[in-house]
């Protein structure tokens, strides 16, 4: 089985063409909040990753274009009990500070994390599909594991990767930002302040006369009216 494995960074529109190409990938699996995934975009697996709150993130913030009817695979247990979306059943739990290089001589150690929050969801989906024995071909696209500073996350995962995942092709992200360009626009969106409000256009001298002239002449007619009454 040839899988395709798409992270939250940035597609190229050939990228879109080969995710969603039948002859191309068997299945196509995704991240949490799948931030790169367009309506009409193929998602036939998610991973869901424990958050620091307890509960799981594409659950607590789920995806705009929300795939049904898919399983989801976890990564990392909670006291909070995951509720997946309406028919996606949890198929598997895996563990967020270990990676399932079983057979790499560079994991002898189970490829442990020691940092705090673990490997990067995307680093322990593809070591779950490479242990798989009914994969193989694996094709990453949307990922480039440049993490930005200060996420807490293994940064030695992607050498892991590169000597232990034999199935493994990496397609080249079409810029090198982490989140996908649209998602970036939005976010720079919410943080520039909106303009202040333009004050009330203020009418031309002329046309401040004319407003004048015209409650004169009506003020003169009512009083013009009154004296007529008093005179009958």
């Amino acid at each position: 089985m040839h899988l395709c494995v798409v992270g939250n960074g940035p597609l190229s529109l050939s990228d879109r063409d080969f995710i969603n190409s039948p002859s191309q990938c068997d299945e196509v699996w995704r991240f949490n909040d799948m931030k790169n995934m367009e309506k009409g975009d193929r998602c036939d697996g998610r991973f869901v990753r424990l958050n620091h709150s307890g509960s799981f993130w594409g659950i607590t913030n789920p995806p705009k274009n929300l795939t049904h009817n898919v399983p989801i695979i976890q990564i990392g247990e909670s006291s909070k009990k995951l509720i997946p979306p309406r028919g996606c059943a949890v198929k598997q739990v895996l563990n967020t500070h270990e990676l399932s290089y079983t057979d790499c001589k560079d994991c002898v150690d189970g490829c442990k994390s020691k940092t705090p929050v673990g490997y990067t969801s995307g680093a322990i989906g593809i070591s779950y599909f490479q242990q798989r024995q009914d994969v193989q071909k694996i094709t990453i696209l949307g990922m480039n594991f440049m993490q930005p500073k200060g996420n807490g996350h293994d940064t030695n995962e992607k050498p892991k990767m590169d000597s232990c995942c034999t199935k493994c092709k990496i397609r080249k992200t079409p810029q090198n930002t982490y989140h996908p360009q649209k998602f970036l626009d939005e976010m720079a969106a919410k943080r520039t302040p909106s303009p202040p409000a333009s004050p009330p256009a203020s009418l031309p001298a002329w046309g401040q006369c004319a407003i004048l002239l015209c409650i004169l002449v009506v003020a003169y007619a009512l009083i013009l009216r009154r004296r007529q009454r008093r005179n009958r």
